[in-house]
């Protein structure tokens, strides 16, 4: 009888696979019982079940208890998961402590995982340690990753060597990488190769990049292709570009469209666009809309315009209000 109870106790010690747990914890996950998840994740991790670990750490993240994520990614990681220690990583980079993220991402990087290398580089550029930046950058951007390139683009930009920085803003624009398509359009535009920043503007136009659309807009506008500028600002002014709302609405101005000059107008007054708000208040002036006129020349003194001053007092001057006129006057 003794030999059986022993037999059956051996039995009841026998680990259950770990696998099981998880399933059960993916499965309460899914269905938001997180308590229920947690549960079962931690049965699993404590027979060191690598994947239970690393879903615990990410409920924990989610949950904003960084302590409890850092030792179960630490714990994932340990066990073979080497995201764990890029998740580490960006937990202290996201709240500016790069000292500590270096050591994590190091792990990571050495592993050949390329995040981890691109923001092992940009952690070192924020320390301005720029050598060890360009090194793992390099690293990154060796293996084809696009946000690399770009990160190096700065790099060099900072450094004032415009010759790499056109080079990787180069390779990465040609890996699609919209951010490098922008400034590679930008360096070409300021040593005058307008034809080019074109071209790359309007590939950024067609993807919807407001600040690509703006400024072929105001090559196009000062181009004097009004038609053009208008189709550019609008796509990027429709995406809330206070900048296009702006200068199409001041478009519209001078075409005396004025329903459509009021709209877009208004959509950047409403972002506290000051030239937006003398540009209203200009338009309500020149229609006799005095009292709105009034409304937003009082906007844009507030933040001490001269000219918005000037064109209140002579508002004021007109109805004979001669006080507030010379407060104005003496004011601008």
């Amino acid at each position: 009888m003794s030999d059986i109870k022993s037999s059956l106790d051996k039995i009841k010690n026998i680990p259950k696979d770990p696998m099981i747990y998880h399933t059960k914890g993916t499965f309460f996950e899914k269905i938001g019982k997180i308590d229920n998840a947690i549960k079962q994740y931690k049965i699993a991790a404590e027979y060191d079940y690598a994947k239970s670990q690393y879903a615990l750490a990410n409920i924990y993240y989610d949950k904003k208890k960084y302590s409890e994520a850092e030792e179960w990614y630490s714990r994932a990681y340990k066990n073979g998961i080497i995201d764990a220690a890029f998740d580490i990583g960006n937990m202290y980079f996201n709240v500016d402590a790069y000292e500590h993220c270096l050591y994590w991402y190091e792990k990571a990087a050495k592993e050949g995982h390329l995040k981890a290398q691109n923001n092992l580089g940009v952690s070192y550029f924020k320390l301005m340690k720029y050598k060890k930046a360009e090194e793992w950058l390099i690293e990154a951007s060796d293996s084809s990753l696009p946000i690399a390139c770009f990160n190096l683009g700065v790099l060099y930009t900072v450094l004032k060597d415009e010759e790499n920085a056109f080079k990787y803003y180069k390779k990465g624009s040609i890996m699609l990488e919209e951010n490098c398509k922008y400034n590679l359009a930008i360096i070409n535009q300021n040593n005058k190769y307008e034809k080019e920043a074109i071209s790359l503007y309007k590939y950024l136009h067609k993807i919807g990049n407001d600040k690509g659309c703006f400024n072929i807009g105001l090559i196009m506008e000062k181009n004097n292709n009004l038609d053009e500028a208008e189709r550019y600002y609008k796509k990027s002014a429709d995406q809330g570009h206070t900048k296009s709302q702006y200068r199409l609405a001041y478009i519209y101005d001078r075409r005396e469209e004025y329903e459509d000059a009021i709209e877009y107008y208004k959509k950047a007054c409403d972002k506290d666009h000051i030239h937006s708000k003398f540009r209203l208040a200009n338009l309500y002036n020149k229609e006799n809309e005095i009292e709105k006129a009034k409304e937003y020349y009082t906007m844009c003194v507030e933040s001490e315009m001269v000219e918005a001053k000037n064109n209140l007092a002579g508002l004021y001057f007109e109805e004979e209000n001669y006080e507030e006129a010379k407060m104005y006057y003496m004011q601008a």
